[in-house]
């Protein structure tokens, strides 16, 4: 799914932990390339979204892709709940 929208989030510095990209938006684990063949242009997509608390990181990546490198995008998380 990662890979699914037109930005990804590389992790190729660690990864981004909520906090720090609330606290931080020029924490150095914010590292994205864009895809070359996007299915979702205009999109990041996240996994794991419930269980590893990541809303927190997602508002944390669009506000520093848009704050810092100007690029408007909407974040598509998913959530799986199993019984």
């Amino acid at each position: 799914m990662a890979i699914l929208g037109e930005w990804d989030f590389t992790a190729e510095n660690g990864s981004l932990l909520p906090v720090d990209g609330m606290e931080n938006l020029d924490a150095r684990y914010f590292r994205f390339q864009k895809e070359l063949l996007p299915c979702l242009p205009g999109f990041i997509t996240d996994t794991h979204f419930a269980e590893r608390g990541r809303l927190p990181r997602m508002l944390s990546i669009l506000g520093y892709m848009q704050l810092r490198k100007g690029v408007e995008l909407w974040g598509w998380g998913l959530m799986i709940v199993l019984p």
